[in-house]
């Protein structure tokens, strides 16, 4: 009798075992039977062991103790298996989890593009720069510059006669085309600012995208 009780407890707990292992597949797999089948079982198995205990309880008074001892231990054991089946039933599923994880590196790829693509316009702008300090008209400017300034100087310093008034008309008409060639190289150079302008505005634009990302 002892030998059977004592495998019965075995088996009990054994399948007490197998269902919080049965819950939790149940619960990863959305499939019932997992859980349901051990639970079942664990019940048949305690209610012939309680059924034992109950006749060894009264053909030996002295096992009354550790009846109850049982008793409590096999409630403790149920109270946890709804706890654990509670928790698992307050997990986040497999499917969303895989789906934030998936967002996560999603956003992290987009993060690091648009480093890369910072980091590329700078470039872009900087070279710009370089170029546009570099570029021939600045100097065509000046020099247009000095020759105006000393046409100027000239004239004014020049005498008014007759003979002299066809010497200052074909000067006054190199100064008015000398100062149409610096309007034009002026516009020129203006217009390459601007350029040069919108590229740093759109540069700002996306850096205050990348600060607001991170």
């Amino acid at each position: 009798m002892s030998n059977n009780r004592s495998w019965l407890e075995i088996a009990e707990y054994i399948s007490v075992g197998s269902s919080v292992i049965g819950s939790a597949i149940a619960a990863v797999s959305e499939q019932a039977i997992y859980g349901l089948a051990p639970v079942s079982l664990s019940l048949f198995l305690n209610l012939i062991n309680r059924r034992q205990l109950e006749q060894l309880s009264q053909q030996n008074p002295a096992a009354t103790a550790q009846v109850q001892q049982l008793r409590s231990a096999i409630n403790s054991l149920s109270v946890a298996n709804s706890k654990f089946k509670q928790d698992l039933q307050n997990l986040v599923p497999n499917q969303e989890l895989t789906s934030i994880v998936s967002t996560v590196e999603n956003l992290h790829q987009q993060h690091n593009s648009l480093r890369t693509s910072l980091v590329a316009l700078q470039s872009r702008l900087e070279d710009l720069n370089s170029q546009f300090n570099k570029r021939p008209e600045l100097e065509q400017i000046e020099s247009l510059a000095i020759v105006i300034t000393a046409l100027k100087q000239s004239l004014d310093i020049l005498p008014q006669p007759e003979r002299l008034k066809r010497q200052s008309a074909e000067l006054q008409q190199q100064v008015e085309s000398a100062l149409a060639q610096l309007s034009e190289k002026t516009a020129e150079l203006s217009s390459n600012s601007e350029r040069v302008n919108r590229l740093e505005d759109a540069i700002a634009q996306v850096q205050q995208q990348l600060t607001n990302f991170q």
